[in-house]
């Protein structure tokens, strides 16, 4: 009776010991589609993360910045081959020049934020008094330029998605433009931007279409100043985003991370390099060969002319001997 009594303790201690095990399997099962799941989750956020702000990158802050830079370029041109043609005046002494003395260091630090003109006064009273002459045409048709070209497009595109692009914080906005004075409007740029844009095409259609030219930059809406530096911040705020979610492992439906891509261009780059240095090499050999063959043909002929005079000379001198 005995040995049966501790052959069945025995057997409940494995039963309870086999029922312990399985209990702890299912429960590392458990945790570990718990962590599974939630690693899924989070590589799904991120990448979904990634993919809006490349949607924001190329479609709406990309050709934002590239619209106001193109522009600004424009502008500066239209100083130096017009307003200030041929007076050999720096970029500074041409701000200066229209918005007074030490603009361009306002301009710099963001004290100034708004543009009331795009000419010193001497030059808008110029153009006053002489409507068709070389500054005031050249004036008209950059502006229209400037507008339909560039700040047309620009104002189409912000108007409508400017609430989709990420804004720095108000704190960061004042520190980089502390002579805005509404600092929780951080939009006032690109709402001046449309206005100033719409009142522009107006002064152009109502007025200088019909050969009135007395106003020459709009009256209610400034230009922002700044709006290619805010977009520009922007652009690169959303790429900095963008390299460090990318290069925290997450890979996109292309499945290569921006850090792998570069890699991947430097690589091709060094073997393109290699394989120009290559054929460098051979044109190189192909060419210092083809002058040997020449200097070769050159001596063969040398010898044979040479030869061919002796020849000759033995024939005459034989001749003369047998002659007489």
């Amino acid at each position: 009776m005995s040995s049966v009594g501790a052959g069945s303790n025995a057997s409940d201690v494995g039963l309870i010991v086999q029922g312990t095990l399985i209990f702890l399997s299912a429960v590392v099962g458990v945790c570990g589609y718990i962590v599974q799941a939630r690693s899924k989750q989070k590589q799904y956020l991120r990448e979904t993360q990634i993919l809006h702000l490349r949607q924001v990158l190329n479609d709406i802050i990309g050709p934002a910045q590239s619209l106001g830079s193109t522009a600004k370029t424009l502008r500066a041109e239209f100083y130096n081959a017009v307003a200030y043609k041929g007076r050999g005046m720096t970029y500074r002494e041409q701000v200066d020049d229209i918005f007074g003395e030490g603009a361009l260091r306002l301009i710099i630090d963001g004290e100034m934020n708004e543009y009331r003109r795009f000419v010193s006064p001497t030059t808008e009273a110029e153009m006053m008094a002489e409507p068709h002459g070389f500054v005031a045409v050249q004036y008209r048709k950059f502006i229209r330029i400037f507008v339909k070209e560039y700040h047309r497009p620009l104002a189409n595109l912000l108007k409508l998605k400017h609430c989709s692009l990420p804004l720095p914080s108000r704190e960061e906005f004042k520190r980089r433009f502390p002579g805005h004075k509404r600092g929780t409007l951080r939009k006032t740029f690109w709402l001046w931007q449309c206005g100033w844009t719409a009142e522009m095409e107006a002064i152009i259609s109502d007025e200088w279409d019909k050969g009135i030219f007395t106003t020459w930059f709009p009256v209610m809406c400034p230009f922002p100043t700044h709006i290619t530096s805010l977009n520009t911040g922007i652009l690169n705020d959303v790429k900095n985003e963008i390299e460090r979610l990318t290069w925290g492992g997450i890979k996109m439906k292309d499945k290569t991370t921006m850090h792998q891509q570069t890699q991947m261009n430097l690589k091709a780059l060094a073997k393109e390099k290699a394989e120009l240095a290559k054929r460098t090499k051979n044109r190189e050999k192909e060419e210092q060969e083809t002058q040997g063959t020449k200097v070769g043909s050159s001596a063969v002929v040398a010898v044979d002319v040479t030869a061919s005079k002796y020849a000759n000379a033995a024939n005459v001198k034989t001749n003369d001997v047998a002659y007489n």
